[in-house]
């Protein structure tokens, strides 16, 4: 496969890991590279690890499939640590636009997942009425964990340093970007963690400012993530060879219940996204404005750009 185009998905993929409610592992299933990301992780075994005490390098390139691995994921964190700053700069709100531009990027975000909805379900091969209640759940449990703060009381986790439970959250949280449909960063929101990892210690790595302690928690973090993707890709791997269409009937479900978590316009509690519970409820453009109108066209072009990245994947395939 094209080493440019293995860069560019990793890039799509590490976009999608940053905002919550999108998943990566959606990205790497409809530019048909999944498959093969799973058999490469699972590959990082007792065998890989004889080739490295050995010194044997090469060896261990081949069986791991490493600059596949490599470019893959140079594009996720290349992306992740650009876009850290960058979504920082345009999510949170300004002094006299309380706003920010939270409306505009994720109508476009919103198009890309609904277009997902379709891409990922397709590859449903036979539908039954198994496979539409496990859709059914897989949306409602989206729905549940994307809207909790509106209606429930129970108070968002509290942010959490402690090197253990920052390991945790690496583990969880790739586990989350890995798998279609299920968002990492979502997952860290629910956690309390999303601001601390995701954006404040990417954000000061990747401009130079990050301190002993935030390096720190940066390694705890990806250690945690290796040890997550590592250890789940033989269970995903297992689940998508005997169950293929009761894990994507899931999957499925869970990518549309997740549009709540990017639907354009919602109510807030105060001025950025970064905020624990800081959707209070959702509503609905009571004008057809110049902004609204925006909002629309940029979420024809998400679907549109899913569109493509589908069509140009099902070519390289033949």
């Amino acid at each position: 496969m094209n080493k440019l185009r293995l860069f560019i998905i990793g890039i799509g993929m590490g976009i999608a890991n940053i905002i919550p409610g999108v998943s990566g592992g959606t990205i790497a299933l409809i530019t048909n590279i999944f498959d093969e990301l799973l058999n490469s992780l699972k590959k990082f075994d007792k065998k890989a690890l004889t080739f490295l005490i050995k010194f044997k390098f090469k060896d261990f390139s081949k069986h791991t499939n490493l600059n596949f691995i490599i470019l893959v994921f140079g594009g996720i964190v290349f992306s992740m640590a650009i876009l850290s700053i960058i979504f920082k700069i345009l999510f949170e709100a300004r002094e006299n636009d309380i706003n920010g531009y939270y409306e505009q990027i994720f109508a476009f975000f919103f198009g890309l997942i609904l277009a997902s909805v379709y891409y990922v379900g397709i590859r449903i091969n036979k539908w039954n009425s198994k496979i539409i209640l496990l859709f059914l759940i897989g949306a409602g449990t989206a729905v549940l964990l994307t809207t909790y703060s509106i209606w429930t009381d129970f108070p968002a986790p509290e942010e959490n340093k402690n090197l253990i439970y920052i390991f945790i959250c690496g583990m969880v949280a790739v586990v989350g970007m890995l798998l279609p449909g299920i968002s990492g960063s979502m997952i860290l929101m629910i956690m309390g963690n999303y601001d601390l990892l995701m954006v404040e210690t990417i954000n000061n790595i990747s401009t130079l400012q990050g301190d002993t302690e935030t390096t720190i928690r940066l390694i705890v973090f990806i250690i945690g993530a290796i040890f997550g993707l590592v250890a789940c890709a033989k269970v995903v791997s297992w689940l998508f060879n005997k169950f293929k269409n009761h894990v994507l009937s899931v999957l499925t479900g869970f990518i549309l219940g997740s549009l709540f978590a990017v639907w354009p316009w919602v109510e807030r509690n105060g001025d950025s996204i970064f905020q624990k519970n800081p959707i209070t409820g959702y509503k609905v453009p009571e004008n057809l404005d110049n902004m609204t109108i925006l909002c629309f066209v940029l979420s024809l072009i998400g679907y549109y750009v899913v569109m493509k990245i589908e069509s140009t994947a099902l070519k390289n395939e033949k």
